[in-house]
């Protein structure tokens, strides 16, 4: 009976031994297969980081850049006119009109068309820069604010503040290919300098939305700060800009980490920005009062502000960087500042609500005279005074 007993502790003992060394085995592999998913969650955190930046150069031209050697165009979209006036570089003075839809919030031009979204009508309106013509109406989401354009010009995305996406548009077929959801209320988008993403600015949701354009989907949202409105591609193309205007200022964001890098304070509401053509710069409207504020690049600091006009908000700079064209939304206006201290050169009268603005280049040379709104209506005035002569003539010679 007691050897009995006694093999059957020893081999209830062996037997826990057994289970003892299984269940260390096991809590051992455990610990090494975390530890391999770990290290490819690791390894695959830093491709989708590589993958999201793109190729990389130490220097590259900025996505707002279309290449300008020499005096051009700016462009500016007037919302409460439903139409665009184009402003001679060289002149300083207006030389066009162009229709377009209802509540144009923006402009980008690129070498062959301007892209106008029209939030009332949820469409985007083409422009043949060769002629200043309307070629194309294209359907797109709910309430584009702003289009993105590829510097080849072949793709832009439409970002829609009422939606939550972006539309893709084929710029050749003049056809919206496809949706891709965003954050909430996207407002400005813009190109990568090689043309392989979009970042997309969401104030709703305070971050930015990078898009990879290969396979046309949203692969990385990005921390940005409350009331994200504004996002450009610096100089360094690991770098991005951002206008938080519910933080008064432009934050810095490092695409390599995801992180932001650095804060400027700017002024109240700021929403729209342009860049030196160096890339040293940028100039940033402050919706919220009446002032422009340079910001360095390098340092991260703001300058002196430029008091320039009623509610500033659209910018955008000459072709070599020493003018500025800022829009007066509350003034119908655009003020023409020396861009060394902010005097002001000159005010030109514009459209009704001028709000978004941008470069382009020179004017085809067939363009027609421009005739302004109150020079039509001068001119309708004495038409109809003459008219009216005319009739009071008749009647005394009957």
């Amino acid at each position: 009976m007691l050897r009995n007993r006694t093999w059957r502790i020893w081999a209830g003992s062996a037997q826990n031994s057994r289970s003892r060394v299984v269940r260390q085995v096991a809590v051992i592999g455990l610990i090494l297969l975390a530890a391999l998913v770990s290290f490819a969650c690791a390894a695959t955190s830093e491709n989708e980081n590589e993958s999201a930046v793109g190729t990389i150069t130490d220097k590259a031209p900025s996505a707002q850049s279309n290449s300008p050697s020499g005096p051009g165009t700016i462009w500016v979209a007037n919302n409460n006119t439903n139409d665009v006036n184009v402003i001679d570089e060289s002149t300083l003075e207006v030389i066009a009109r162009i229709d377009v839809g209802n509540v144009p919030h923006n402009v980008t031009v690129g070498q062959k068309y301007a892209y106008v979204p029209n939030s009332l009508d949820n469409t985007v309106t083409l422009i043949d820069l060769s002629t200043y013509e309307v070629v194309a109406t294209i359907d797109v989401g709910l309430a584009p604010h702003d289009v993105a354009v590829v510097p080849d010009e072949t793709l832009a995305f439409s970002s829609n503040m009422g939606g939550n996406s972006v539309t893709v548009i084929d710029v050749e077929a003049r056809e919206s290919t496809r949706e891709i959801a965003v954050g909430s209320a996207p407002a400005h988008a813009r190109a990568s300098a090689d043309g392989s993403m979009i970042f997309v600015a969401n104030p709703g949701s305070g971050n930015v939305t990078i898009i990879d354009i290969a396979s046309m989907q949203a692969t990385r949202t990005l921390p940005a700060g409350a009331g994200a409105h504004n996002v450009m591609p610096l100089s360094d193309p690991t770098q991005l800009m951002v206008s938080l205007s519910k933080e008064n200022g432009v934050v810095q964001i490092d695409l390599i980490s995801g992180n932001k890098v650095s804060f400027a304070e700017t002024g109240p509401a700021p929403h729209n920005f342009y860049l030196a053509p160096d890339g040293s710069s940028a100039f940033i409207a402050n919706t919220g009062s009446t002032t422009v504020v340079p910001v360095s690049t390098d340092t991260w600091t703001a300058r002196e502000s430029f008091d320039v006009g009623a509610d500033a908000h659209g910018i955008a700079l000459s072709y070599n960087g020493e003018i500025g064209f800022v829009s007066n939304r509350g003034s119908g206006t655009v003020s023409i500042i020396n861009i060394d201290d902010g005097s002001v050169i000159k005010v030109l009268e514009v459209g009704s609500g001028p709000d978004g603005m941008w470069w382009g280049p020179p004017p085809p040379d067939t363009l027609a005279p421009y005739v302004s709104s109150s020079a039509s209506r001068l001119e309708e005035s004495v038409q109809n005074t003459a008219q009216g002569s005319e009739r009071s003539d008749d009647a005394n010679d009957n």
